[in-house]
């Protein structure tokens, strides 16, 4: 259905769109080589280049998906419907310090753009009507979007780095809720020109905003993390991702200090970094700093379960916690479930927690002449 002579854009020139397309294609390409040359110094800069290029095959594939499928659009189909799985997939690995790709990841992009290909093929031979061709791919997109919305909310105050929070907000909550706009536009007028031209606007908007953020990005920040870490010894690969990090106040991390070797307030389970600046009176910024930049810390997360862990070691090695279970070691340092504890005591330790006792008590019997 034609859109009514009412709406605005509804004659868009072919120039005009042309000329958009064209710039909107040319940045992506643009952003895409410039990642791609980043790939030995940003983990998520392959993930980020083969987003770009996804985006150009969303750019270049018409709303109307029935008609004849030539060959050369068989790649673009692919390149849409698995592009949400990419979008997820790379604000993981910018954002989540721990994050690693893996080949089953490959396997669901695969089969993602797999059935992409075949339901837009298998919607033409039954002739079904674009509204219910766009539905595939545009629904994709937007769980994904839904998905990295999520996490990007969920784990938002546990990041220290005040500049890769920045970051996290226009990258991944304006790529979220473009999809969420773009999502509702596609299917509420598939075929407009008005709402295909609106639609390419708003994402070259936004590819600029982030080809600018990412040209602003310190490499040090996105640096691997170290499998573990000494507690007040700084990491060299913490700091702001523009800035060189101001000195430190040592009265504060003196309290800070005191507060978790004294206090052991690492213990209380759901600890919050907002509760902790409200214990040592000071404004959340300012210890999300000083852990950062001071301690060499990314994430606070990473920040208690060095705590934790460590306290685990001693009680595994305690004859005196010997009866105690592993889940209630656990449990006594702060965690609140067995699964978080076993991954973040391998990770630290290079072994699991029953591993560990196990060790400590053949050290013990080393020790004692026994065996």
């Amino acid at each position: 259905m034609n859109p009514p002579p009412s709406l605005p854009f509804s004659s868009l020139p072919p120039p005009l769109s042309a000329a958009l397309d064209g710039a909107l294609l040319a940045l992506l390409l643009a952003l895409a080589v410039l990642l791609w040359r980043e790939r030995r110094t940003l983990p998520f800069a392959r993930l980020g280049a083969a987003l770009a290029l996804g985006t150009c095959a969303y750019v270049l594939q018409p709303p109307d998906l029935l008609g004849p499928l030539p060959w050369w659009r068989l790649p673009l189909v692919a390149l849409n419907a698995g592009n949400g799985l990419v979008f997820w997939l790379f604000t993981r690995q910018m954002f989540d310090d721990g994050f690693r790709l893996r080949p089953r990841h490959g396997v669901a992009w695969a089969l993602l753009a797999g059935l992409g290909v075949a339901g837009c093929a298998a919607a033409i031979g039954l002739g079904l009507r674009p509204q219910t061709t766009a539905i595939f791919l545009t629904a994709l997109p937007l769980c994904f979007a839904l998905l990295a919305l999520a996490r990007c909310l969920h784990d938002w105050s546990d990041d220290l780095v005040e500049s890769r929070r920045r970051l996290r907000r226009s990258i991944v909550a304006g790529t979220s809720l473009y999809v969420l706009l773009s999502t509702a536009t596609r299917l509420a007028a598939p075929a407009q020109a008005a709402g295909a031209f609106a639609d390419h606007l708003a994402l070259l908007l936004l590819a600029t905003l982030i080809a600018a953020q990412l040209l602003r990005v310190n490499r040090e920040a996105f640096a691997p993390t170290p499998t573990a870490q000494s507690v007040l010894t700084p990491s060299p690969t913490a700091g702001a991702l523009v800035a060189a990090a101001p000195a430190q106040d040592p009265a504060l991390l003196a309290a800070l200090d005191a507060l978790m070797q004294e206090a052991q307030v690492y213990l209380t389970p759901e600890l919050s970094i907002g509760a902790l600046a409200e214990r040592l009176d000071v404004p959340e910024y300012r210890l999300r700093r000083a852990i950062n930049q001071g301690l060499g810390y990314r994430n606070f997360n990473a920040f208690l379960n060095q705590h934790r862990i460590e306290a685990a070691k001693r009680m595994l090695r305690d004859p005196a916690t010997a009866a105690d279970s592993i889940l209630d070691i656990a449990m006594a340092c702060g965690f609140q479930s067995l699964g978080p504890f076993n991954r973040a005591f391998k990770a630290l330790t290079g072994t699991t927690p029953s591993g560990w006792r196990r060790q400590s008590g053949d050290e013990i019997l080393v020790d004692s002449g026994v065996g």
